[in-house]
């Protein structure tokens, strides 16, 4: 199921409030396009609309519940299958065509982009030559910080806690490139 609540953003840091779902009146969603092994529902809410594209594999139907509601559901054709692959993208523009990547192809690309990450760079052994407890507790904290570091920082934008100067670096120079004047 998709569900498209209303949200002002008033209440943004009320975790875990995600919107309303009873001021169904004060926006609108529609599906734009719907075909057999996809979709798209656009949700218009203010002055700003965004898109949900859903891609799968196998025979379903993504359809509205209720006129009343903004809730639409995917549902698997009756047959012996006994799983639904999906794959959902959320935007703030149309895609083109429903051609989004498979399941299959977006774990590929997954492990791919993790494995480089994680063979790419360093950061200091604590732990070799010592046989300290704190050693290891230290390393852990720093290893799950650039796993943290990386979740975080995985989208177009920076997260809160950013310094203002930060951004503004990451926005000039790359993100952690920093200056070279610096």
């Amino acid at each position: 199921m998709f569900d498209f609540p209303w949200n002002d953003g008033s209440q943004k840091f009320e975790a875990p409030f995600v919107g309303s779902f009873d001021n169904a009146s004060l926006h609108t969603t529609k599906l734009t396009r719907n075909g057999a092994t996809g979709a798209e529902v656009q949700h218009m809410l203010g002055g700003s609309t965004f898109f949900t594209s859903v891609a799968w594999a196998g025979k379903a139907i993504l359809s509205r519940d209720t006129p009343s509601a903004h809730r639409y559901s995917l549902k698997p054709s009756k047959s012996r299958t006994t799983t639904l692959s999906l794959t959902a993208t959320y935007s703030l523009q149309s895609h083109s065509s429903l051609h989004l990547p498979t399941v299959p192809q977006v774990i590929q690309s997954s492990q791919t982009w993790w494995a480089n990450y994680w063979n790419t760079g360093g950061f200091i052994d604590m732990v070799s030559g010592t046989h300290t407890p704190e050693a290891n507790e230290l390393q852990r904290r720093v290893i799950l910080s650039q796993y943290i570091e990386a979740v975080n920082e995985a989208g177009d934008f920076p997260p809160q806690e950013v310094s203002n100067l930060n951004s503004f670096m990451e926005l000039v120079y790359g993100k952690f490139c920093g200056s070279p004047d610096l």
